[in-house]
């Protein structure tokens, strides 16, 4: 048997990381092919006005996701891979996991008193009869998602693709038998996710005798501690900013708007799964560089595969462009090709985050939370101020391009974050920790 130090130990641990990291590529493919097709089935059944109710609900969803992205899921990402004693880093992953239960319970509590205060608007008022089914939704949703990072932060990718292949494709193989017999609403679309993830995270929790430990729990809550307020800040004024946009936009155009701008969003179904890679893999990545060869090895890599990724997306998102009134007509009907304009608009905004993910996986990386908390506020602001001045002037193109300044800012910003801590001493992995 070889040993992990020797050349032949090293050299079959690379070669397994990369298999896991190839897995881990393919389930993130997966995922983005799932909700891609999702999407299509969802506007087809459900019509402009229904697939907008169903984008705002699953936004209510995804914001309720953000506490566990910023307090369980980020530093569980970034601490894991500098964790070298594997009875610690189960320790750590069971303490999250045990957080992530308290948390997916609390926040599905919340979600059901911010729909009754919606629903009282009247553009809003179909969201009462979603409360039940987007409760289970949310929690199904935030518990899943753990699962497929605590594989991930293990680097173990057969486990996070099992995990998406049941609750991704089990839930639109439900979705297509719900349409091909006539029975497909936002409602029954709300239930079918919630039974497939929920079934998901029961499977992957059983197999990997994951249970609750209030000791593990309290490890888990002080290694991440340090940066979770910064976290929790900027996920919330960056979901604010994006997601909470689309509120306003309904308020003021209805929800055929937000149907609108999702549908033409869900062009790019095929590409979030770069976004996928982004946000799972590369921040295991990141830290692990970090720990071998600090700030410069942490930097090449990034710049390496920033480099590496736009030379593929950017002939894609022209290609989406060229073709959008086409792509619109076939796959969603004759009536969305009227929509082409905001494809423009939503392959700007898709490299905009493109870029920004850069700078935040690194400043993350290196301790600079803060920064990405307020690059946070400043989206939060110019997309508040860009949205009220532009919606009424162009609708729902408005919505988009209020995304464009605001991202656009906020990348800026963290551009000059970055440039100003590189003009100081570059600070070791070892007294970052």
């Amino acid at each position: 048997m070889a040993r992990v130090g020797s050349p032949v130990g090293l050299s079959m641990r690379g070669r397994s990381q990369g298999i896991d990291s190839l897995v881990i590529t393919v389930d993130q493919a997966l995922v983005s092919l799932c909700n891609f097709a999702m999407g299509i089935l969802l506007a087809r059944s459900l019509g402009l006005e229904g697939y907008g109710q169903y984008a705002l609900i699953y936004a209510v969803v995804q914001y309720l996701s953000t506490f566990s992205g910023a307090l369980i899921n980020a530093p569980m990402l970034t601490l894991a891979p500098q964790v070298s004693d594997p009875l610690l880093l189960r320790r750590l992953l069971r303490g999250a996991f045990g957080i992530q239960l308290l948390l997916a319970l609390a926040t599905s509590s919340l979600a059901v008193v911010v729909v009754v205060l919606l629903s009282v608007i009247d553009e809003f008022d179909f969201m009462a009869s979603a409360l039940f089914p987007m409760a289970c939704v949310a929690v199904a949703y935030q518990c899943q998602d753990w699962t497929r990072r605590f594989h991930i932060a293990r680097q173990r990718g057969v486990g996070a693709l099992r995990a998406d292949v049941v609750a991704y494709a089990g839930g639109l193989a439900l979705m297509a038998l719900l349409a091909y017999r006539h029975l497909l609403s936002v409602n029954t679309a709300l239930w079918s996710l919630a039974l497939m993830m929920g079934l998901s995270f029961l499977v992957e929790m059983i197999s990997q005798r994951l249970v609750v430990n209030w000791t593990s729990m309290k490890a888990a809550y002080e290694a991440g501690r340090r940066d979770a307020r910064s976290n929790l800040v900027g996920w919330q004024l960056m979901w604010g900013a994006n997601q909470g946009i689309l509120f306003i936009g309904a308020g003021l155009l209805g929800p055929e708007a937000v149907g609108a701008i999702r549908v033409t969003q869900n062009l790019m179904g095929p590409l979030n799964s770069l976004y996928q890679v982004l946000d799972n893999v590369l921040p295991v990545r990141a830290a692990s560089e970090y720990v071998r060869t600090g700030v410069d090895g942490l930097l090449r890599q990034l710049k390496r595969t920033f480099w590496g990724g736009a030379v593929l997306l950017v002939p894609l998102l022209v290609l989406i462009a060229a073709f959008a009134e086409t792509l619109l007509v076939h796959l969603y009907g004759d009536g969305y090709g009227v929509h082409v304009n905001l494809v423009y608009w939503q392959c700007a905004f898709f490299f905009l985050q493109y870029v920004i993910r850069y700078f935040q996986i690194y400043h993350r990386t290196v301790s600079r939370v803060e920064e990405v908390a307020w690059a946070g506020v400043l989206c939060m602001g110019t997309s508040l101020f860009a949205a009220g001045a532009l919606i009424p002037l162009m609708r729902e193109t408005g919505i988009l391009a209020s995304w464009c300044v605001a991202w656009a800012l906020a990348t800026l910003y963290l551009y000059a974050a970055a440039r100003r801590a590189g003009s100081g001493r570059a600070p070791s992995a070892r007294e970052s920790t």
